[in-house]
């Protein structure tokens, strides 16, 4: 197991989503010839998951910050994990934002590129789902950035929320007048 992909399985795991790391495990003990001590380890644990997550941190250890590609290499392992959530419908567009806002959050790498994109998707879903943008909007942009095209709207350009007056505010200001 590289360095990449025990971030990427940390991610997960701490995000909730174990499964890939299991199933990867299995993979492992039952396709290679030379298993890793981080495989027989994580084989060894009976799938529990802060167990897994122990191990695989006390494996990250011995990486030097610099070996972890985590601007390519572990952002591309998640995208593609988001993006087999997301064609197989094993999760509702709700339930991805929040993954990858969670995600991104859990990186500390949120301000900064290409986390910051995730983050933001995690973000405006909320703001879409009220109704601030739109809806469709967001469902185009989130597949164009699930897919790896380029998104065509800046978010962070749009106008600013008007907000309605309530029906106080508005017979307060009828009032004073």
């Amino acid at each position: 197991m590289t360095y990449e992909y025990a971030e990427y399985f940390k991610l997960l795991l701490i995000c909730g989503h174990s499964e890939e790391l299991w199933n990867y495990v299995d993979n492992a003990l039952s396709e290679q010839e030379n298993i890793s001590d981080i495989i027989l380890e994580l084989s060894s644990i009976g799938k529990d998951d802060n167990e897994a997550l122990s191990v695989i941190n006390g494996y990250l250890q011995n990486a030097d910050r610099f070996d972890i590609n985590h601007d390519d290499i572990v952002f591309k392992l998640m995208v593609a994990f988001l993006k087999r959530q997301y064609d197989g419908n094993f999760m509702s567009l709700k339930e991805l934002a929040d993954l990858i806002y969670k995600v991104s959050v859990s990186t500390e790498r949120q301000l900064d590129d290409p986390w910051y994109q995730m983050f933001m998707f995690g973000s405006f879903y909320d703001d879409a789902e009220a109704g601030y943008l739109s809806m469709d909007d967001y469902k185009r942009e989130f597949d164009l950035f699930i897919n790896g095209k380029e998104s065509g709207v800046d978010y962070l350009d749009f106008p600013p929320v008007k907000k309605k007056k309530t029906i106080f505010q508005k017979i307060s200001e009828k009032l004073k007048k």
